[in-house]
């Protein structure tokens, strides 16, 4: 597991409506769909469009400063939506995609970072106080523009002990949701590796897991070459709504195999990319186009 390097950017896709996304509703390896961290700058309208080309089902996570933004002290959340991400949000909504937002869980501090909160703290209770103010903000900003789901990212998947947190964050956000009379909330847990059946056999874990994210040749992430992994016997009898493949430093000429072997590996969506670390979700890949020709639903 490792923590992304992140440019605080962000905002991306659509959503509310009557949509209840749960993992049945999610895909199949057959119809799969592109999943991408959407962390690229409001500005980039290169980057945006290709996004919005993705097609319906697709999904974005929007991002700004790990999280829904910051308020003036850098420490709380932002209490006014940004017009630019709010207007992202819209135009990717209206292409017919999906989108969550992110919601940094630090492993709840018990990592081998001890990783901090804004304010400081290595608290399970505080990480938890914070996914919890994110989770609002995203709601209170950006709900009404299209928010449908909350990406947990920095997320525990092989420790049991941390499953009851996740599945509590995870009723936070459908309540969030719920309170505001949107969608009810897709949740995705993103520990990037295996996932332990523990997890998977709790529905309210998460409705979705990042079980792969990780350089294509294993250098950078996840330590695993991407052509070498193979999901657990638990992740391959599982429905394939409930993985995603997040796959970067993706040479143009092995993006297809990429994308069909995540077929294979049980993974209802998948995005490959040809950027790299630090940052490899700051723009689009350059094959994007032909990424989304493949068109897996066909």
């Amino acid at each position: 597991m490792k923590r992304r390097l992140l440019i605080g950017a962000l905002a991306c896709a659509p959503l509310l409506m009557t949509l209840n996304l749960t993992p049945a509703d999610a895909t199949t390896a057959t119809g799969q769909k592109i999943g991408v961290p959407a962390y690229f700058s409001t500005g980039d309208d290169a980057s945006w469009s290709a996004l919005d080309k993705a097609g319906s089902g697709a999904v974005a996570i929007v991002n700004e400063s790990n999280g829904p933004g910051l308020d003036s002290s850098g420490t709380g959340d932002a209490t006014q939506p940004d017009p630019a991400m709010a207007a992202r949000i819209k135009a990717a909504h209206a292409a017919g995609l999906k989108v969550l937002g992110y919601v940094d869980t630090g492993w709840f501090g018990q990592n081998d970072e001890h990783r901090q909160t804004r304010t400081g703290s290595t608290s399970e209770s505080a990480w938890t106080t914070q996914a919890e103010g994110d989770i609002d903000a995203w709601y209170k900003l950006y709900g009404s523009d299209g928010v449908d789901g909350i990406f947990f990212d920095d997320a525990w998947g092989d420790d049991c002990s941390y499953e009851s947190l996740y599945a509590t964050l995870a009723q936070y956000a459908r309540t969030a949701a719920a309170n505001g009379s949107y969608a009810k909330a897709w949740t995705v847990d993103n520990p990037g590796s295996d996932v332990d059946p523990c997890y998977l056999n709790d529905s309210g874990s998460a409705d979705t897991f990042v079980d792969y994210e990780g350089a294509y040749d294993g250098d950078g992430g996840n330590n695993t070459p991407y052509d070498q992994w193979t999901p657990t016997s638990a992740e391959q009898g599982a429905a394939p709504g409930r993985f995603w493949n997040l796959v970067y430093n993706v040479p143009s000429s092995q993006m297809s195999s990429v994308v069909a072997r995540s077929k294979s590996d049980n993974a209802g969506y998948v995005y490959a990319t040809d950027l790299d670390l630090p940052n490899p979700w700051l723009t689009t890949a350059s094959y994007m186009p032909q990424e989304e020709a493949l068109d897996p639903a066909s």
